[in-house]
């Protein structure tokens, strides 16, 4: 059978005919009529690769053959992902009648594992789809994605022996067996990153007094309690003296230094640290948990006896009193404030009402898997100097980290090297060597 060739996308077909029209649909109905389907993948969502399973009708699964090849990430995103396919692959199990075979496999590789392909064959007939799209809900119903359809007979030797590859470098979900990084990336994907959720803060009023009003007030001698000077202006905290209880409260510090570095995304901290560091974060958020309801509380019972509205009311006169006898200006006049700080009041009720505002107020610091940045050459860029800039700052000081004395001792920069040196060493170690989690100083 002649080979034929088609491109197909996902919303540019609309404008042109000579484009196919790349949909879901057209990819389940493929699946729907074939013996056996390989999906290669990046990136993928559950639902998806159901949605696949699902299109194979009931008195052909039997005999269909599904094979699935993934990226396998690092650090917590591994975790994550392994505990979601697991879930997937066990769904494909019980579904009645069951595949001939359905297994998904993932692919370690220093770089990301990128490809991206379907195949769907038939007896002697098959066609593939090769392209930008990943295995994901979002690539076929809102990407511009593009994808070149091969249809014939027998598959290609060449495609036949990139499975064959695939399944002997593919990982079965339950092998946790990680090789060693030897890259740069390949070692910055194995950790994770924490940061400081923003949310207490969100309880101040805006004034919206003029610039000149506000620069004088913020050197005024005269101090009106709940307001205070901002990088953004003079604003009005209603929780202030509200019995005794700031609507701004500290956190209380918490250290990740010694199992961290720093970078313009948040905290970086190695899958070997990552269960000192969320104990400490565990312990940090219970403590934050008893402010923070104390402070709820003492918000709801303000509202509804009438004291955070008395308090403002108080406060905007004394304010409008100091404006006027200071010759400054206030476009606003009191009762329009006031309306607005009756609205800024309604949500401040529904935030602290709410759960799921009270965990994130909480917790000391929130994780996040470390991003895909490294095709993105500002985005890396930014996050590389930051993190080889603190790891230059710390390895100067007298009190070196342990994270930053792991990376010293296996890489050998002198303490006082440079960033670039110190990245250099780094990227030099894990080409010739590679890194294993023993390595991380206990």
């Amino acid at each position: 059978m002649t080979e034929t060739f088609s491109w197909l996308s996902t919303s540019f077909a609309r404008n042109t005919t000579a484009l196919g029209r790349l949909s879901t649909e057209a990819v389940l109905n493929l699946a729907s009529s074939a013996q056996r389907i390989t999906v290669v993948s990046a990136f993928y969502d559950a639902d998806f690769l159901h949605s696949i399973a699902k299109a194979v009708p009931k008195e052909r699964r039997a005999r269909v053959q599904l094979r699935v090849y993934l990226n396998a990430f690092s650090g917590q995103r591994r975790d994550q992902d392994a505990e979601v396919l697991r879930a997937l692959e066990r769904r494909w199990t019980s579904m009645k009648p069951g595949f001939l075979d359905a297994q998904i496999r993932v692919i370690r590789r220093t770089g990301l594992f990128h490809s991206k392909l379907l195949v769907f064959e038939r007896g002697k007939a098959h066609t593939a789809l090769v392209g930008s799209a990943n295995a994901t809900t979002a690539a076929y119903a809102h990407n511009e994605e593009l994808m070149l359809q091969i249809t014939g007979g027998s598959l290609p030797t060449s495609v036949s022996e990139y499975l064959s590859v695939l399944e002997k470098h593919g990982k079965e979900l339950t092998d946790r067996t990680e090789r060693a990084a030897r890259s740069v990336a390949e070692f910055l994907r194995d950790g994770t990153l924490y940061f400081k959720p923003n949310t207490i803060a969100q309880f101040r009023f805006d004034l919206r007094l003029p610039r000149r009003t506000r620069a004088v007030l913020t050197r005024s001698a005269v101090k009106i309690e709940g307001m205070r000077p901002r990088l953004a202006g003079l604003t009005y905290d209603p929780v202030a003296g509200l019995e005794g209880l700031e609507s701004a409260g500290e956190r209380g510090r918490l250290l990740l230094r010694p199992e961290a570095i720093q970078t313009c995304y948040g905290w970086w901290v190695p899958e070997a640290y990552r269960q000192t560091v969320e104990a400490k974060i565990e312990q940090a958020s219970r403590k934050r948990r008893r402010k923070v309801e104390g402070l709820a509380d003492a918000v709801l019972r303000g509202i509804k006896n009438g004291e955070i509205l008395a308090n403002a009311q108080k406060r905007f006169r004394a304010l409008k009193t100091l404006v006027d006898d200071q010759g400054l200006e206030d476009p606003e006049s009191l009762r329009s404030r006031l309306d607005r700080f009756d609205r800024h009041v309604e949500r401040m009720k529904a935030k602290v009402q709410n759960e799921q505002w009270r965990r994130r107020a909480s917790c000391a610091y929130a994780a996040a898997v470390m991003p895909e940045i490294w095709d993105d050459p500002v985005a890396s860029g930014e996050f590389l100097d930051s993190y080889f800039e603190y790891v230059e700052y710390v390895n100067s000081t007298r009190s070196v980290p342990k994270v930053v004395r792991s990376l010293q001792d296996a890489a050998g920069f002198a303490q006082g090297a440079t960033e670039s040196e110190v990245h250099s060493a780094l990227a030099d170690f894990l080409e010739r060597h590679g890194w294993e989690h023993n390595r991380w100083q206990e």
